[in-house]
């Protein structure tokens, strides 16, 4: 008889194209298919139990409900479609519409029932719950694809009498989750495969599938690590103690290994603020340059910590003027060694110099990284340095991107810096279109220059130990270079079959 219901449950969830009219924009009509047979590849491979959750939440929507109403239950079940659609969703090049629709997976309402959390809250909290006076809201806060976030109250005994009560979220993991995720991930593993033998009968672009989900499947793995996330929050606090421009949710001390409980902030995301002033916009944009990138890679620290997933519903612009930055469940560091080598790279564009570019990418990349590989995108990357083209960090990251994308081996740390900056890329054109990243990045690397002036004169010529990791030797190369990189820069492309900028 349970054969015979799986069967029936699997018939049930074979997908319709038409049915994606409402999800997948006519832009991507010739996607529709495929969408819909790796959708039912997934469902179908889920166990009878879940199966049976799904088609009953579903029969429990209006006859006439859309196809987006229908698909928040259904990611609801589904943790790693969930995350799918939040990583798709950081796409800046998708059709406006489609990426509006996946974007609202970023900070979701809750669909699981304040029923089966808070006894699952209370039984976490223990004894913290009578120590700090603590209280829990009836009603959810929002719910990420694992964890949901509960609104709290509380007191310490030290605060004052007559002082108002503290307010703060405790983030948990949903009832029955991990089961759940251990699935998803072995049905997308699969998916891959599925996806990259039909890729030439669905007319798919040549992407690398098994890294889309292996990228879905990090940044599963790392929400569920509660403990790396309040390492993560820890330093964090620590690292922008000095900026009163930026808020890190102070960590509460009746925090667990499975629960989070952090500051409450008040705000909205940073891409929901077009009520704000052009001025303002502007502000919020270099706050998050400053914040995100520039603090890590303009310093001299030995470990800089980054934020490894800032889409737009981890950046809040809090009510009182701050960037406030969530969710420190994935985070990296990046090393001196790597700051150094990152700013060589764009030393050797200045000059116009592609052996200096090849040298410094070769210290970010594993020995298996082939010499033709890096070569040959060095010499596009310095194709593109046409005229009064400047390199700078964008300039240098889409060159270790091509490279990442054909090969090459970083470092795990290096990989995620890469995805995080691109992330960030993408909403920051949402928050400030007239902005420019570029711009910004290299006003903030002269600015460093500019004050690390003084020290440059008790230091060696060949120190690199600045916030800039660029030596005085560095800066004089650059100057002395400067008539040979713009004869370069000028010079008419006569052939592509040769490389311009490898003697």
């Amino acid at each position: 008889m349970t054969s015979v219901t799986n069967v029936m449950l699997h018939t049930a969830l074979q997908i319709d194209p038409a049915e994606l009219d409402g999800l997948v924009p006519e832009r991507y009509a010739d996607y529709r298919a495929i969408v819909a047979d790796g959708l039912s590849f997934f469902l179908q491979r889920l166990s009878a139990g879940r199966l049976g959750e799904i088609l009953a939440a579903q029969a429990g929507l209006p006859a006439g409900a859309s196809a987006s109403r229908r698909l928040i239950p259904l990611l609801h079940a589904c943790p790693a479609l969930h995350k799918l659609g939040q990583v798709i969703a950081r796409n800046a090049h998708l059709d406006p519409m489609l990426r509006r629709q996946l974007q609202r997976l970023e900070t979701m309402p809750s669909q699981t029932p304040a029923g089966q959390v808070r006894p699952i809250l209370e039984r976490e909290l223990g004894r913290h719950m009578r120590r700090y006076r603590i209280r829990i809201a009836e009603r959810h806060l929002a719910e990420a694809s694992v964890a949901v976030i509960v609104p709290m109250t509380w007191s310490d005994r030290a605060d004052p009498p007559g002082a108002p009560r503290r307010h703060a979220v405790a983030k948990l993991l949903k009832p029955g989750v991990t089961e759940r995720l251990e699935e998803d991930l072995e049905i997308l593993g699969r998916l891959s495969d599925y996806l990259e033998e039909r890729q030439a009968a669905y007319g798919l672009p040549d992407l690398d599938y098994h890294q889309i989900f292996d990228e879905v499947a990090e940044l599963l793995t790392h929400e569920v690590r509660f403990e790396h996330e309040q390492s993560h929050l820890r330093a964090a606090a620590k690292q922008f103690s000095g900026r009163t421009d930026v808020q890190v949710p102070a960590l509460l001390p009746f925090s667990t290994s499975t629960l989070t409980a952090m500051e409450r902030v008040y705000g909205k995301k940073v891409t929901d603020t077009h009520s704000l002033t052009a001025s303002r916009r502007t502000g919020l944009f270099h706050a998050m340059v400053r914040a995100l990138l520039s603090q890590v890679v303009l310093s001299r620290d030995p470990s800089v910590l980054f934020h490894g997933d800032p889409h737009a519903g981890n950046l809040f612009a809090t009510r009182d003027g701050r960037l406030a930055i969530l969710d420190w469940s994935l985070a990296g560091r990046l090393t001196t060694a790597d700051r150094e080598a990152l700013s060589q790279i764009i030393v050797g564009g200045l000059r116009m110099d592609a052996r200096a570019v090849a040298r410094a990418v070769r210290n970010l990349t594993g020995r298996g990284t082939r010499e033709v590989t890096i070569r040959t995108h060095v010499d596009e990357a310095m194709g593109q340095l046409r005229g009064l083209a400047l390199p700078g960090p964008t300039w240098a990251m889409r060159l270790l991107d091509a490279l990442a994308l054909s090969g090459a081996r970083f470092a795990p740390r290096l990989l995620l810096f890469r995805k995080a900056f691109f992330t960030l890329e993408g909403v920051l054109a949402d928050v400030c279109p007239e902005c420019s990243l570029e711009g910004a990045l290299i006003g903030d690397v002269l600015a460093a220059l500019v004050r690390e002036w003084p020290s440059r004169l008790l230091r060696p010529p060949l120190s690199r130990d600045y916030a800039t990791h660029v030596s005085s030797g560095d800066l004089l190369r650059i100057v002395a270079s400067a008539p040979t990189a713009l004869l370069r820069r000028w010079r008419p492309i006569h052939s592509h079959s040769e490389s311009m900028f490898f003697p």
